[in-house]
């Protein structure tokens, strides 16, 4: 009986040890999951300060880009990170890196209904967008203002000012995010590459920038002529373009009848062709400075260069065949690529282009231990010294696919030994 009881004692025992034990393993688990979520929060806080210290590294080296200077492939800035091979060391955290001109892209606040026709885009959502950022109250026939956007089932108002981010397009109408993230099939028009498959395209992601700056200064660093200036005298313009000073004077037309421009193309119309490269260098037809939405013909890839009125695919691989030789030093450079010349197409081209940009694009990913953290800032120059416009979380996934890097960085690059 005695033995029977202590049986019973021991099994009772032997249970609530048991219990015990599974609470303690519980709670035990809890606490390896709780310190587990800890780490991985920590981790992720250190990787975007990784990869913010990619943002610092960019803005070292734009610190030595001269404001006024030609914005160029040769120039050191435009292989930093090398496109992601090189992974920078930062004690036990890591970043890689890539810096962008923005003003290689089109922007979505400046660019034209022509060039946006050479965009993988309908009519429809050319004038959707037109109509977004445009102030006045009137839609195009296919387009849309407030009344369309009013009556969404979350409604709200056209925005009728600048777009802030790329992203911004999607709250407009007919534009999705497989429109904008993804490459296009249909509706690419005949002057955009169509070769090879569609994964290899770009997205319009990939083409576009709301912010691209660049000096309107001749190459000596001094303001360009604003050919609508009041005060400009056929004297001044004629010194400035080599030109005599009835020629000058026939460009500006009479004090009481004026010539008003409002593209250089018209300028050069009025001028005689050996005029043509002083004109380019030397004029402008506003005294804007620095100038928004022009494209540098030293970094823009054939793509974007695709898009642009009057450049023909022969003329388009002479611009990107001199882009790593030297590039584009001053405006007037353009006249020594074959066909750029004829007055026809220097007209339509002259005001598209720049030779510098003062904006741009930071792309990182920050790592420490399992966290990743990708990122997108941009950079503007002002004053000689750059400035972080913008900073925020890549807003995709597979950021080291859409980005076209390699999976794993070829190059590690100590900034800083690791704490021991």
């Amino acid at each position: 009986m005695m033995l029977s009881r202590r049986g019973s004692v021991f099994i009772v025992s032997l249970a609530v040890v048991a219990g015990l034990v599974a609470v303690l393993a519980t709670v035990a688990s809890t606490q390896r999951s709780v310190i587990r979520a800890q780490i991985n929060r920590g981790e992720r806080v250190r990787a975007r300060i990784a990869a913010e210290a990619a943002v610092q590294r960019a803005m070292a080296e734009l610190s030595l880009q001269e404001q006024n200077a030609p914005t160029l492939q040769t120039d050191a800035w435009y292989d930093l990170g090398r496109a992601g091979a090189d992974r920078f060391l930062v004690g036990s955290e890591s970043f890689r890196m890539e810096l962008i001109d923005a003003s290689s892209r089109i922007n979505l606040n400046t660019a034209t209904q022509e060039q946006l026709q050479s965009l993988p885009l309908t009519t429809e959502q050319i004038s959707a967008l037109l109509d977004y950022r445009e102030s006045n109250r009137e839609a195009r026939i296919d387009g849309a203002k407030d009344e369309y956007y009013s009556n969404l089932s979350e409604p709200y108002n056209a925005k009728l000012r600048r777009f802030d981010t790329v992203d911004e397009v999607l709250q407009v109408k007919g534009f999705t995010p497989d429109v904008l993230f993804n490459p296009q099939t249909e509706f690419v028009n005949s002057a955009t590459i169509t070769q090879g498959r569609a994964e290899d395209r770009l997205p319009l992601y990939e083409m576009l920038t709301v912010d691209s700056y660049s000096a309107q200064t001749t190459a000596t660093g001094q303001a360009k002529l604003n050919i609508n200036g009041g005060n400009l005298t056929a004297s001044t313009l004629a010194e400035r373009i080599g030109v005599s000073t009835q020629v000058a004077q026939a460009i500006l037309g009479t004090q009481t009848n004026r010539n008003r421009y409002a593209r250089i193309g018209d300028v050069l119309a009025r001028a005689p062709s050996n005029a043509h490269a002083a004109i380019l260098d030397n004029v402008t037809v506003n005294a804007a400075n620095p100038v928004e939405g022009k494209i540098n013909i030293n970094t823009a890839t054939e793509e974007i260069l695709l898009t642009i009125p009057g450049l023909t695919p022969d003329v388009v691989q002479g611009i990107l065949q001199r882009q790593p030789n030297g590039g584009f030093t001053q405006l007037s450079d353009i006249l020594s690529v074959l066909g750029l010349s004829d007055l026809n197409v220097l007209q339509q081209v002259a005001d598209v282009f720049a030779t510098s940009s003062q904006s741009f694009l930071v792309r990182a990913i920050g790592s420490v231990g399992n966290a990743s953290v990708p990122i997108e800032a941009l950079i503007v120059i002002e004053n000689n010294q750059p400035r972080v416009k913008q900073i925020r979380d890549y807003p995709l996934d597979n950021p080291i696919e859409r980005w076209k890097w390699e999976e794993e960085a070829s190059t590690e690059v100590p900034l800083l030994e690791a704490a021991r």
